[in-house]
């Protein structure tokens, strides 16, 4: 059995929308891991959570750490099948507009590397 110590955190309200509600809780969670801890979000009072809120508590999460510390570190209590894909949207949401992120920053440095060469073989025409 593990010494590591499990933390419950259970947020405010039954509709959670709020980011800046999102952020409290996400620093509760990322503290007590950082402590060496396990943490558990009960959402038993929860009917609704809105993507800003998902996003800012979860994606973000899985966005600084990876899916497998996620995995690893949270355990998601009490939630209905609605809640877990309104969590599920908002992590695949972050990731996809990272990858889209990444690939047009990608894209901007080939086409500026491919038009320095252009200026450099013009150059000594």
């Amino acid at each position: 059995m593990s010494n590591l110590h499990q933390e419950i955190v259970v947020p405010d309200g039954s509709d959670l929308a709020s980011r800046a509600s999102a952020l409290k809780i996400r620093h509760i969670v990322e503290n007590a891991v950082n402590d060496g801890g396990k943490i558990s979000v009960d959402l038993k009072n929860v009917l609704s959570i809105s993507e800003s809120y998902a996003d800012e508590l979860f994606a973000v999460l899985v966005e600084k750490n990876g899916v497998e510390w996620f995995s690893n570190n949270i355990k998601l209590l009490n939630h209905s099948p609605n809640l877990l894909r309104s969590i599920a949207v908002a992590i695949k949401r972050r990731s996809d507009k990272k990858e889209l992120f990444n690939k047009a920053s990608i894209d901007k440095l080939v086409l500026e590397k491919r038009k320095n060469n252009a200026y450099h073989s013009a150059s000594y025409v």
